[in-house]
């Protein structure tokens, strides 16, 4: 996996962490995810509505900045569990969504892992 991650993404990519609180870790490759994975344990829910909102916030202002010269935006969610509130979730979805000039080119997915 870290192989195809380089090759799709060899200026590297940002990961955000979160439960109950976030933390964004920019510009990394995929030989660092370990090391931050190992470094961060979960504590508390799944809050996603700040993280989320963050980023696509973070993504539209670089997008003004760069007078829409910016790479399409990919989004992974890797979770163990639903999200604390999935209807404020879906707000924030649906409004970036609308943000969008060209809707056909949003891909949406997401993955849930559960441990047993």
């Amino acid at each position: 996996m870290v192989n195809q991650t380089q090759q799709a993404m060899p200026e590297g990519f940002s990961v955000l962490l979160f439960d109950s609180r976030y933390a964004i870790y920019p510009h990394i490759d995929a030989n660092q995810l370990a090391d931050i994975f190992a470094k961060n344990t979960p504590i508390g829910g799944t809050n996603l509505i700040e993280p989320l909102a963050t980023t696509f916030e973070d993504y539209f202002r670089r997008k003004k900045l760069a007078h829409g010269m910016v790479k399409p935006l990919i989004v992974g969610i890797i979770t163990d569990g639903g999200p604390k509130n999935p209807l404020a979730v879906r707000k924030v979805i649906v409004s970036t969504i609308f943000k969008c000039a060209i809707k056909k080119k949003l891909v949406s997915s997401s993955f849930l892992l559960v441990q047993k």
